[in-house]
């Protein structure tokens, strides 16, 4: 037994017993069942289900049978006296629909309209055969002054508007250098330090006096975008005795900082170097040779051909050789707030990935070319594919094999590279079915030619 009942379960019946006596057994209905019409469904020669249908009534002579299974559904949500009203009235929600019932007693209902309500247009949804909607429209004002009259069906669905529901929300911005930069709900009569105070405060390095206001222009002119105003104010948020300044709504309100204000801005350093860690720059021309040596230089174990950059979580590929060798060079990168230096530990292997029998580290060993790495691998799968090979170099830059007409070139290995071998793209083999096709296509174009040229 299944469905809108006290006790669904599996239930052992004598072969002689009824529904009525199943209903015994599983406690009767829960009190939203469907009880005009049961659903069962029954085995029939062991092979395959019927379905029944049994009601209320029949539930004394109707025997049960063995793996029979009762579903007993739960009555649709549907009322015959229900009505509706939402949004600017003191009661919103169902009531009951009484007899010659109007729009305005459900409004009085519902304790009537907000102050803050829509008056000039409500709308009434009406159901028809429990599936097609109608909108009817009307005046909130008309309704309550009784100077128009709608009668009220069942499931019919009232809407009155709040005002602010009508037109875009009223608020002002702040933002720059206060705690919280925040959008606040327009109140009338909002002074500067009144949203400064709302977001939190000025921040450590605020200049109170570059306060900017900028407001939606209406002047007609299509050539401004908006007024800019340039305010000042006390540090500590004072009341102000001077000229008042109102906001208006959908004004932004920037707070900016003193000239030559800034936050530290600092960089990593990581691997063989004397002090590695974090570290402040001290001006905007701070290079790489500036922070290796505020890091105390590099270890007799690093890897200089493999130090890399990373910057927003890329990585940038550096010549470290080149830029200890000449400070201040192109070489030799600007830092910027977030940059990670990583100077790797020297390394005597190269690596090789991809379509090789053996995917393995080699030793390093100088001069020695390409060819050398890839056959101590196991060399090149039946699936490689030489011609497109790379090689990634361990600050991240990364060769292709180069070709010049019959002239072709491989990157040079270094201790730290990863060779990558890819694999052929797979060609699609044609069907027997494809190859009679186009060898029947081309001889009805060979008959075709034939006939034209006679």
């Amino acid at each position: 037994v299944e469905g809108a009942v006290k006790r669904p379960g599996i239930y052992e019946l004598q072969p002689e017993e009824t529904l009525q006596n199943l209903i015994v057994y599983f406690g009767g209905f829960t009190p939203n069942s469907y009880t005009n019409l049961f659903v069962l469904e029954r085995l029939v020669d062991g092979k395959e289900k019927e379905v029944k249908e049994v009601t209320l009534a029949e539930a004394a002579q109707f025997k049960m049978k063995a793996g029979d299974k009762l579903i007993v559904q739960e009555s649709l949500d549907i009322f015959n006296n229900r009505i509706a009203i939402s949004g600017a009235v003191f009661r919103p929600g169902n009531f009951e629909l009484t007899s010659n019932m109007t729009l305005k007693d459900a409004i009085l209902k519902a304790d009537g309209i907000t102050p803050d309500a829509f008056l000039q247009r409500g709308i009434l949804i009406r159901t028809y055969d429990n599936m097609t909607k109608e909108n009817i429209a009307f005046s909130v004002s008309e309704i309550i002054e009784g100077s128009k009259s709608i009668s009220l069906q069942k499931e019919d669905e009232i809407r009155i508007f709040f005002k602010e529901d009508l037109k875009e929300k009223r608020t002002i911005s702040v933002d720059g250098a206060v705690n919280k930069p925040t959008t606040l709900d327009y109140v009338d009569k909002l002074q500067i330090e009144d949203v400064i105070a709302l977001a939190g405060g000025l921040k450590e390095g605020a200049d109170p006096e570059a306060i900017y206001v900028s407001r939606r222009s209406n002047d007609g002119n299509y050539k401004t975008l908006s007024q800019v105003f340039t305010l000042s104010t006390s540090k500590n948020l004072t009341i102000n005795n001077g000229e008042t300044f109102y906001l208006e709504p959908y004004d932004k309100v920037s707070v900016r900082y003193s000239k030559g204000y800034s936050l530290q801005r600092t960089i990593d350093i990581q691997g063989e170097v004397g002090y590695p860690g974090s570290y402040t720059l001290k001006t905007k021309n701070d290079r790489i040779s500036d922070l290796i040596k505020s890091a105390g230089g590099l270890t007799d174990f690093a890897f200089v051909q493999g130090a890399s950059l990373e910057r927003e979580g890329k990585l940038v590929g550096i010549d470290l050789k080149t830029i200890l060798e000449k400070p201040k060079s192109e070489q030799d990168l600007l830092l910027r707030q977030g940059d990670v230096l990583k100077i790797p530990e020297r390394t005597e292997t190269v690596q090789v990935i991809g379509e090789v029998y053996v995917p393995s580290l080699v030793k390093f060993r100088q001069g020695k070319s390409l060819r050398y790495y890839i056959e101590n691998s196991g060399g090149f799968t039946n699936e490689a594919k030489p011609r497109s090979l790379a090689v990634q170099y361990a600050n991240g830059e990364i060769k292709t094999v180069k070709q010049f007409l019959f002239f072709r070139s491989y990157p040079k290995l270094e201790p730290g590279a990863k060779i990558v071998v890819p694999k052929r793209p797979e060609t699609k083999k044609l069907s027997a079915q494809e190859v009679i096709g186009i060898t029947t296509s081309i001889g009805t174009l060979g008959i075709l030619i034939q006939t034209l040229i006679r």
